[in-house]
């Protein structure tokens, strides 16, 4: 939040035109709480802006969290989202083609981050969201996977699923 208060987020979205409000109103709602921690939302959400590449929507989600959302977790959601935005391409394309020889293939594609996040729950939520946006069936049954593994519930999927759909629209209504 602003100094005076006032959301950032709101504060940006407040130029997206009346016909993208429906966005404007699902991310503001979004940002108030899901089934998953105050935590795993907004940084579900700043790795969601990071990866679409909205810069500015992700420092004001980024801004709104304040003590949500600490630096490591800030700093899990930056790796997530950089990592997806490889790691999406490649097992989505190599998927497409869909040659077994691919399949066989080792990616060597270092990955190494990953392996060590502050929290590996809010990780794997940061992931799962990054690879919703990108529709990659490998990942995002890899990630979710791992979440369910970890004891989170569908319900709580399916929140990270309506995360990076809004955020992923607010991106394009700031555009529009």
């Amino acid at each position: 939040m602003s100094t005076d208060g006032e959301s950032q987020v709101a504060a940006l979205l407040s130029t997206v035109p009346e016909v993208c409000k429906d966005l404007r109103l699902n991310l503001t709602s979004i940002l108030r709480g899901t089934s998953v921690d105050a935590a795993a939302t907004f940084g579900a959400a700043y790795a969601a802006a990071l990866f679409v590449g909205d810069k500015p929507l992700a420092e004001a989600i980024r801004a709104d969290a304040g003590p949500r959302l600490s630096d490591d977790d800030a700093a899990d959601a930056q790796a997530a989202a950089a990592l997806m935005g490889m790691t999406t391409v490649y097992y989505k394309s190599r998927a497409l083609l869909n040659k077994p020889t691919y399949e066989q293939m080792r990616p060597s594609l270092r990955m190494n981050r990953m392996l060590s996040p502050a929290s590996r729950v809010k990780y794997e939520s940061f992931a799962f969201t990054c690879a919703a946006i990108s529709g990659c069936p490998a990942c995002l049954q890899s990630h979710e996977a791992k979440l369910l593994e970890a004891g989170q519930s569908e319900t709580q999927i399916h929140d990270l699923l309506r995360i990076a759909a809004v955020v992923h629209g607010a991106s394009i209504a700031r555009i529009v």
